[in-house]
């Protein structure tokens, strides 16, 4: 009985959204980027041009962030008896996501607007949803322009964007509203190579195991046995590379596992190479374990690097994950914050 009304007491204490939703009454949630000036605009973005998988980020509440930041502080440290105890996606939401009925009138308010919702993810940080330029202009208060700026043609909101108000506890805004706002690929070829065969530059599993001091663990015969790493990627990758990778290099045959999480965006150009590397390279080190690859394809607003990860993460795919993209921290606070924020 204590249990059931303590249980109670904590779900009414969770339910934040209390007042009316009024279009009338608004918050804002993304200012207007950098890039969304005059003199880039090139026009208006059809009305009818269709925003697939949006991300529309919720936060937590004060109290929920302190005891967030407490418990990392503990996972981490030996002497608490929370030492490396990890939560599963259902117990972090249950913790840190909004209430059950608090979500439900999300959801409400995003079909209100004529948006299709995905099924809300476990962990309660996130939600998916689709819809049309007209539909996002309405619902946020804004206004999806296009604009040009060193040869490549962008979208972006023209005005700030904005929710209701009483959303507000429970919802932090739209994770981008600028295709600008991308997380890019970091791999690259040296200019000068230092090692050069068949004048081709070549680092492979011997060198990285020297460079991270990995001679230990292999001679100890630690290779991943029994342990699975999750590849964040937005391009497939061709198997028969890995194949002919692991081959060459006298690693045994690859225990890969591609999942693609929505249409496949195929072999892209400047990001399968990349893609391939992270997957050939993280079984070079761990030739036993099993490497879930996660790719995502990219859509105007959401790049899939942050649908892979989100994907990733809530249904618990594997206790490791390797993501290599990246962008300047210096840009984080004005490049896109809410990307920031969503991968926090």
């Amino acid at each position: 009985l204590l249990t059931s009304s303590l249980g109670l007491a904590q779900s009414k204490h969770a339910n934040r959204l209390v007042s009316p939703i009024l279009s009338s009454q608004r918050t804002i949630t993304n200012p207007v980027p950098a890039l969304a000036k005059k003199q880039n605009a090139v026009g208006a973005i059809s009305g009818s041009h269709v925003f697939h998988r949006m991300i529309l980020l919720l936060k937590r509440s004060s109290a929920q962030q302190v005891s967030l930041q407490k418990l990392l502080q503990e996972q981490q440290n030996p002497g608490s008896p929370q030492y490396h105890h990890w939560l599963t996606p259902t117990e972090f939401g249950q913790r840190f996501g909004p209430s059950a009925s608090d979500l439900v009138k999300i959801v409400g308010w995003l079909k209100a607007q004529g948006f299709s919702v995905a099924k809300p993810p476990t962990g309660r940080q996130f939600l998916l949803f689709t819809g049309t330029s007209a539909q996002v202009d309405s619902a946020f208060q804004t206004q999806i322009d296009r604009y040009r700026i060193k040869g490549k043609t962008y979208v972006a909101n023209a005005v700030p964007a904005s929710i209701p108000t009483a959303l507000a506890p429970d919802v932090s805004g739209v994770a981008s509203l600028s295709s600008s706002a991308k997380i890019t690929p970091e791999y690259h070829l040296a200019p000068n190579p230092q090692i050069e065969i068949n004048n081709s530059a070549l680092t492979g599993p011997a060198d990285l195991s020297a460079i991270y001091d990995a001679a230990p663990l292999q001679k100890a015969n630690v290779l991943g046995q029994g342990e699975s790493i999750a590849l964040i990627e937005e391009s497939n990758i061709s198997l028969q590379d890995l194949t002919d990778f692991r081959k060459i290099a006298g690693l045994p045959p690859a225990k890969v596992n591609v999942i693609v999480n929505g249409p496949n965006p195929g072999l892209l150009p400047g990001e399968e190479t990349e893609a391939i590397a992270d997957v050939e390279y993280a079984g070079a080190l761990a030739p036993d374990a099993t490497l879930n690859v996660i790719v995502t394809g990219s859509t105007t607003l959401t790049p899939g690097i942050a649908l892979s990860m989100a994907y990733a993460v809530d249904n618990d795919v594997s206790p490791i994950t390797s993501l290599s993209y990246g962008v300047c921290e210096t840009l984080e606070d004005t490049y896109a914050p809410n990307v920031v924020a969503l991968f926090n």
